[in-house]
């Protein structure tokens, strides 16, 4: 094998060990990358992003699974308009593409948003339920990891052909809709909410996606999609209070939106664009050196 892959099975050990997301001191290590100095979770972080995620990384990919009390369809949320994100994102093996600007602006944030400040391109797969090894899903994403070291020319002659593009204009070449936005709905009560639409199924607007009934079974409200999309994502937590999630929908488009292309994206080849921006490198070093 080329190069070198750098897998961390699991970023949060301490949360890992105690079967919880949050770190010992109760902070999400997933919302204060790239850490700092204030706290246990902010100091395991830093040492987490200095040590090993800003050293030799060009590209990455972080493995994630639902919240507890929610559940995901297999998707990767990538900036779209970033052309070797939205490459990256092409080349996994998912049910969706959901774009999500990459925008670090020097505060506590997610990893991928952190590794995006520092150069290296992020992509964040998410792989279904929490707490649960979906072994479905995970034979699902594994080809796309193996797609994005291929093409990196990791396994040397690459064997691995990405599909042709599909007659639908709004899918990728991976067979992934696109979705070019997304929406959560909110509950304004509290209850025992249903989420009657299932994850990956295709609603419209103004369509029942959930509703709320009191401890007796009383009908408290419904909810409808505000928005025409796909479920990627949903509660199934029953008890819910005021200001809870209900379900993730995402709107579908085309790479129009971005000002890329299918052709443009399989064209793109990011080996090449990683040793271009290494030359430029060292002659901006070179230069720096004459200078001195």
């Amino acid at each position: 094998m080329h190069g070198s892959l750098v897998a961390l099975p699991a970023a949060n050990i301490v949360g890992f060990n105690q079967g919880t997301r949050v770190f010992s001191d109760g902070v999400d290590l997933n919302r204060i990358m790239p850490g700092g100095r204030a706290g246990r979770g902010n100091l395991y972080a830093k040492s987490l992003f200095q040590k090993v995620l800003s050293t030799g990384i060009d590209y990455c990919v972080d493995l994630h699974t639902a919240s507890t009390g929610r559940v995901n369809s297999l998707y990767v949320r990538a900036d779209m308009k970033n052309p070797v994100t939205a490459k990256m994102a092409m080349l996994q093996n998912t049910q969706f593409t959901l774009h999500a600007v990459a925008a670090f602006d020097g505060r506590a944030d997610t990893l991928r948003n952190a590794m995006m400040a520092i150069d290296v391109p992020t992509v964040t797969l998410e792989i279904g339920d929490p707490s649960v090894f979906n072994r479905a899903l995970i034979r699902e994403a594994l080809p796309g990891i193996f797609n994005l070291m291929d093409h990196l020319s990791m396994f040397g002659e690459g064997s691995h052909a990405m599909t042709t593009v599909d007659d639908d204009e709004n899918k990728l070449p991976n067979e992934a809709r696109l979705c070019v936005k997304s929406v959560w709905m909110w509950t304004d009560h509290g209850g025992i909410l249903k989420v009657v639409a299932e994850i990956g199924e295709k609603v419209h607007k103004g369509q029942r996606v959930a509703y709320i009934v009191d401890i007796f079974g009383v009908l408290v409200c419904n909810y409808y999609a505000p928005v025409s999309g796909y479920v990627i994502g949903k509660s199934v937590n029953p008890v819910v209070q005021a200001g809870d999630r209900i379900a993730h929908i995402g709107v579908e488009g085309t790479l129009d939106a971005f000002g890329l292309s299918v052709k443009a994206l399989e064209d793109l080849d990011m080996l090449s664009e990683m040793e271009d921006d290494a030359v430029e490198e060292d002659e901006t070093e070179r230069q720096g050196n004459e200078c001195c």
